[in-house]
């Protein structure tokens, strides 16, 4: 008895070994790093909806709890060739074991560092991300998963740390051009009465002016964020309405600058100009195009000269459909002008005009 009790503990703790031994190949040795890079891109590629492409290694954690860590991810676009919509160095994140025993990640506690991101549009209309389509579940997605399919949205659910973080916005039909250079983004998530509540923070520079943000999101409920870029303090409050897709809301805006100067260098203007400006609009983003309406911004010189433009603009990005009224004070804080003799020395005080943009037609009252 005592030798088969013996011989069945030798078994054991050789068993044992070789179960360590099996678990360290598989999982952490260099000689199965084909297997678990392909593994775990295929599965990211699942609950993520978009390519996933590990160039480096992927390493798993089965102690105190399943944790993954990936080195050297591309996620290259679907729609521009030879581009990538995301890039990054680490990225560590925790799934449950239930999952990884099925075949299935779940990502949670998400950490990265040296994120990547090039929200591009090139002349031809091409992005670097894929349309949305939250109606569809990327194949093989495990029950009880997210059903959200771009990147924004696949993040906005969970906990999220990254340091060092660049986006890069750049839309070659219209110019608008955005560099985010962030030393810390954070998404938190918290219980709300409603749901969930997504805390979002961030601090960095954007256009090499500093930055920071603060929001929060809750499920079913109003949200409000502010931040300030460079002098340029903003405020945003919203709310989705129940029967519209997600990342749409209506909301209202309002920015407050102190130095004009600093908001043309924030903005990537040319031009000088000392002053202020404040603006003021009702906001609605439906299916990714962004609606203004009871627009009111004003700019004012040190001078005391003031433009000031008011109304709509539907479709910012493109401005295919807006009317506004232009008011622009030529004179401010100066003598106004003498009475003119000849034609050649009238001097406007002021000029007036509405603008009307339809279908790349515009009108001049």
């Amino acid at each position: 008895m005592t030798n088969l009790i013996k011989r069945m503990t030798i078994g054991l703790a050789v068993a044992l070994i070789f179960i360590v031994g099996a678990l360290w190949i598989v999982l952490s040795s260099p000689v199965a790093r084909e297997i678990r890079v392909q593994f775990t891109a295929e599965r990211l590629t699942d609950v993520i909806g978009q390519k996933v492409i590990i160039e480096g290694d992927a390493y798993v954690s089965l102690l105190p709890s399943p944790e993954v860590i990936i080195t050297e991810v591309r996620l290259p676009s679907e729609n521009i060739p030879d581009a990538d919509l995301a890039t990054l160095d680490l990225v560590r994140f925790t799934t449950p074991q239930a999952y990884l025993l099925g075949y299935g990640v779940v990502m949670s506690e998400i950490e990265a560092r040296g994120l990547v991101i090039k929200l591009l549009r090139d002349k031809d209309g091409n992005t670097t991300w894929a349309e949305d389509n939250s109606d569809q579940k990327p194949k093989g997605q495990s029950e009880g998963t997210s059903e959200r399919t771009d990147i924004i949205g696949f993040l906005g659910e969970r906990d999220v740390v990254f340091t060092d973080m660049e986006v890069d916005v750049d839309n070659e039909k219209t110019g608008f051009e955005f560099d985010f250079d962030l030393t810390k983004f954070e998404i938190n998530q918290s219980p709300h009465e409603e749901g969930k509540k997504a805390g979002v923070y961030y601090q960095g520079e954007i256009n090499d002016q500093k930055a920071e943000f603060t929001g929060h999101f809750p499920d079913g409920a109003p949200f409000e964020a502010a931040g300030h870029l460079g002098a340029l303090r903003f405020k945003l409050n919203g709310q989705k309405p129940p029967d519209r897709p997600r990342g749409d809301f209506d909301g209202e805006i309002e920015l407050i600058s102190g130095d004009l100067q600093n908001l043309l260098d924030s903005l990537r203007l040319t031009g000088t100009a000392e002053g202020t400006a404040e603006a003021k609009a009702m906001i609605q983003r439906t299916n990714g195009l962004v609606d203004l309406d009871d627009t009111d911004l004003e700019l004012k010189r040190a001078d005391g000269r003031v433009a000031r433009l008011t109304g709509r603009a539907k479709d910012f990005g493109t401005a295919s459909d807006f009317d506004l009224e232009l008011f622009v004070d030529l004179v401010g804080d100066n003598p106004p002008p003498p009475p003119a003799i000849f034609v050649k020395d009238i001097r406007p005080k002021s000029l007036e005009m509405r603008i009307i943009g339809l279908n790349g037609d515009i009108e001049i009252d």
